[in-house]
């Protein structure tokens, strides 16, 4: 193997994001094993939920009627019997007639929830009945009317209340056979009164978790992808070279252009690997792309030509930018034509959605009730707002504890190709990272996604000092301890509705953040230890992606720094584990 030519400088960042797709990778079969049995939970958690929102959404007056006095009830009577006549039976016989369904089909429910929740319906069936029971005859009587039905003298009240909440259609024909069915002008006209105060609190909190239990499923799910897609693209170069040549009508340069032939001439002195392809008639600048595991590919489109004559200082800067990220091996996994780029960019944005969706969603659902008055919708729409901010927030941190690794991991391979460019010839790499970065604001926003913000690039590249140096050293292990923050603050706003900000709560909270921090010591120390050995790994690593090495001197304050701070984090993590 070729000795690595010396250079003064320093060996910029492993390879985070290969490494910790690697990590993901040995992790398949633990994680596939993971996905199982989070469908088989989700599948009894969707349907526990949903049987818990067909029951909550037939009516409980339960707490009307055990809180009323006759005094109330006379001063209710009014608002209840505008309730009913609004067709609060019909809408409770159906609910009720769900609910019921929902019970028998259930397929995870064992025999003893079953009945419990048999028991909860013919609860709120009796409390119905009671505050039937509380009119006289003539207003049961008018309730039948207004179905089409007029019950004879003789009818008993139970018969009519069993009649009135009788789910099942047949049995209700039956009932009333020997009655008298009205024509539709002669039944009396719906009341469009004011309906009943009836609390329904359960039926938000039933449908928050319902709504958010498969959200946050569907976040689980798409972080297990991730190492899937990682393998299709490494596993497959040849077809995402064709790809990526197809798309952008790549060919190989055979020459006739000075201004290539100076290009090629740059590429091949830093990197005899690369090969180059072009068309000039393609707008855009330059990227890397594999043909295989060790034969990279420069496309050159119209853009780079343009910007090489007018300005070949700031071309020769994107140039080493990509140059970086072949030596580091980046560009078998990201890029154009990357299964695993195109996958975390379009999760980013599902998940965005789905977040959006979630929100919307529990905000529309908490002014909706089955047999509500608008006056007790606004009542309840404070407590049931938080509930649906609270879980939006918490699959918010679900989310970004989950793509925080990734993502910074790949921030951390730009940064790292941005500072390589600048550290290997005294170039104004500044511009050309503003030039990669220029655009419309909204493809700067997405483009954020999967690349640092140009200030930030330009800010860390504008001065060589050991500060930068520490902050651009520390980006990812430092993604280890947001996600931490991230989780806390997932179970935070999950549990604040119903725990609010108790100490005993957030205390708890604070105790599994420490558990997963503690779990994760080997991997600081992995980290400092494989910071520390870089200079001397990273030439051999670049001799085997790019054909050419260089050695990088040891002492460097910035990773020093990096390591001391990670070794320290590791110890006190590893003593916090054994102590408790």
């Amino acid at each position: 193997m070729a000795e690595p030519q010396r250079q003064n400088s320093d060996a910029g960042l492993p390879p985070w994001l290969l490494l910790f797709l690697t990590l993901l990778v040995f992790g398949l079969p633990q994680s596939y094993q993971t996905a199982r049995e989070d469908l088989g939970d989700f599948q009894k958690i969707d349907e526990m939920n949903r049987l818990e929102l067909a029951v909550a959404n037939v009516d409980d007056v339960s707490s009307i009627v055990a809180k009323s006095d006759a005094q109330q009830v006379m001063q209710h009577h009014a608002h209840l019997l505008n309730w009913l006549k609004n067709g609060a039976c019909i809408r409770f016989r159906a609910e009720l007639d769900r609910a019921l369904a929902a019970i028998e089909q259930a397929n995870f429910l064992e025999d003893d929830l079953r009945g419990l929740y048999r028991q909860q319906v013919k609860l709120k069936k009796d409390a119905m009945a009671l505050i039937l029971e509380m009119l006289d005859d003539d207003e049961r009587s008018e309730l039948v009317q207004i179905e089409g039905k007029r019950p004879p003298p003789t009818a008993s009240k139970a018969e009519i209340i069993h009649y009135l909440l009788e789910p099942k259609e047949d049995q209700r024909q039956t009932m009333s056979t020997n009655w008298r069915t009205l024509a539709p002008q002669a039944r009396p006209t719906l009341d469009t009164g004011d309906q009943g105060h009836i609390s329904m609190d359960d039926v938000w909190r039933s449908r928050i978790s319902l709504i958010l239990s498969k959200p946050a499923f569907l976040v689980d799910l798409g972080i297990t992808l991730i190492p899937i897609f990682c393998l299709l693209t490494v596993a497959f170069p040849r077809w995402r070279a064709w790809h990526v040549e197809r798309t952008f009508g790549l060919r190989e340069y055979l020459g006739g252009f000075p201004e290539i032939d100076e290009l090629q001439a740059f590429v091949a002195t830093s990197a005899p690997r690369i090969e180059l392809r072009v068309n000039l008639l393609h707008s855009g600048y330059a990227f890397v792309y594999p043909r295989s595991y060790r034969r990279p590919r420069l496309a050159v489109l119209g853009g780079m030509y343009v910007l090489w004559k007018r300005d070949p200082v700031t071309a020769r800067g994107i140039l080493l930018h990509e140059m970086e990220h072949v030596r580091q091996g980046d560009h078998l996994v990201v890029g154009y034509g990357s299964f695993f780029s195109g996958y975390l960019k379009w999760l980013l944005v599902i998940f965005i959605l789905v977040m959006a969706m979630t929100l919307i969603s529990s905000m529309a659902l908490s002014v909706r009730s089955v047999g509500l008055h608008i006056e007790h919708q606004a009542q309840l729409f404070g407590r049931t707002a938080l509930m649906a901010l609270c879980s939006t927030a918490s699959l918010f941190f679900l989310i970004m504890a989950s793509i925080t690794k990734p993502l910074v991991a790949i921030w951390a391979l730009e940064l790292n190709a941005d500072y390589g460019g600048s550290r290997a010839q005294v170039l104004h790499v500044e511009c050309g990272t503003k030039a990669m970065g220029a655009g419309g604001r909204i493809s700067r926003m997405l483009g954020t996604l999967s690349h640092p913000p140009v200030w930030l690039r330009a800010w860390l590249i504008r001065r060589d000092d050991w500060m930068r140096r520490l902050l651009r050293q520390i980006l990812f292990p430092a993604s280890y301890l947001i996600a931490i923050l991230m989780l806390f603050l997932m179970g935070f706003f999950a549990t604040l509705p119903d725990h609010g900000l108790r100490a005993e709560r957030v205390k708890w909270l604070l105790g599994l953040s420490l558990d997963s921090l503690e779990r994760n010591y080997w991997k600081f120390g992995s980290m400092a230890a494989l910071l520390l050995a870089w200079p001397w790994l990273s030439g051999y690593w670049e001799l085997f992606f790019i054909g050419a090495a260089r050695q990088y001197k040891w002492w460097d304050g910035g990773r020093w720094a990096a390591a001391l701070l990670l070794t320290i984090l590791a110890i006190l993590a590893w003593f916090g584990g054994r102590s408790s």
